[in-house]
């Protein structure tokens, strides 16, 4: 029997999740990969080619649009807006550029792949929450990913059936390379100074899911034949940790070094009330394993890997290297008028 290849468009495929699921489905032939991006963070590691287009999705027009199986949307907002990135302004871009891709993939058919968060769930006061649990978004970056959440369920019929990936808190090494995720960060530092300096008292609890992880669930979202609209925690039970937790984990796989706790870390200052993260939440992962029966993610494996990339940049000093940080990026530019404030890139004259 012979298998119809499927036509994947990845708007945001150079980003920090993009990138790294291009190289996977690249490898995979019954994948005909189309990559979008508009390079808002001017990263200049990316090389045009053949299936690779330079341009916001909102100049996309509806007939190109339809040409697509699959559809997966990565473009956003990494996280919580800073300086003068107005955060409500920004967010109602993602969420209207969103909407008009998920109701274009509902006119013409398209499976549509999102990924929403796990920091949906906020602060959670039950031991373990799941897809039914609810929510509690305290960001501006969590409440976005519930309203679009919310209009994906409003729009779903038994013709059109998104599949919303609630990702953990991420790790990894990408070409795309991000130290505002917690565990980069803390793996950076403890490279680069030989120290981890903690902010808060390290007590929130967050799961931890590898890059590679998540590419699998992207992955695994692409052939996954659903009957209805689904949402999906990415993560394992087992790799639920403390902030504390994982500071040990990394401090370990670094010859024991110090962790300073309850100090001041400008980079991760938001969030904070007497110092306790207020984001605290235990996910429970079972639907994972029912719906991609083969995902798996082995944190400790992933995490060596990802101290092993990040060697290669320690004489390069990059920890406060705001390239790396993706909203201190948008806001270098906005003040140097390189970014409208509705996110479109200005030509440099």
């Amino acid at each position: 029997m012979k298998i119809l290849k499927k036509k994947v468009l990845i708007l945001g495929s150079e980003g920090y999740i993009g990138s790294e699921l291009c190289n996977y489905l690249k490898k995979d032939k019954n994948i005909i990969l189309t990559k979008i991006d508009n390079k808002l963070y001017f990263n200049n590691s990316i090389k045009q080619n053949n299936n690779f287009i330079n341009k916001d999705l909102r100049f996309l027009s509806n007939e190109y649009i339809s040409k697509f199986d699959v559809i997966i949307m990565l473009a956003g907002l990494s996280n919580n807006p800073i300086d003068n990135l107005f955060p409500e302004k920004a967010y109602n871009v993602v969420y209207k550029y969103t909407q008009r891709i998920a109701l274009l993939c509902k006119k013409y058919k398209i499976k549509f792949i999102w990924p929403s968060s796990c920091s949906v769930y906020g602060n959670s006061l039950s031991k373990s929450v799941n897809e039914n649990s609810t929510t509690n978004p305290l960001t501006y970056y969590s409440k976005n990913k519930i309203k679009i959440e919310n209009f994906l369920k409003k729009i779903s019929d038994k013709k059109f059936h998104p599949i919303i990936l609630r990702i953990s808190t991420v790790f990894g090494f990408s070409n795309s390379l991000r130290l505002d995720t917690v565990t980069n960060m803390l793996m950076m530092m403890a490279i680069e100074n030989k120290e981890i300096i903690l902010n808060s008292d390290g007590s929130a609890l967050r799961p931890l899911v590898s890059l590679n992880g998540v590419v699998k669930a992207f992955y695994y979202a692409i052939f996954f034949k659903s009957k209805k609209m689904e949402i999906i925690n990415v993560g394992t039970n087992s790799n639920n940790f403390s902030i504390l937790k994982l500071a040990k984990k990394i401090s370990k796989l670094n010859k024991n070094i110090k962790i300073k706790i309850n100090s001041k870390n400008i980079f991760f200052k938001d969030s904070l009330v007497n110092k306790k993260d207020s984001r605290s939440y235990k996910v429970n992962f079972n639907k994972i394993k029912k719906k991609f029966p083969k995902f798996s993610d082995n944190v400790n494996h992933e995490l060596k890997n990802l101290q092993n990339k990040l060697k290669k940049y320690k004489e390069k000093k990059i920890l406060k290297n705001r390239k790396f940080y993706r909203l201190k990026q948008i806001s270098f530019y906005l003040r140097r008028k390189r970014i409208s404030k509705d996110l479109f890139i200005k030509k440099i004259k």
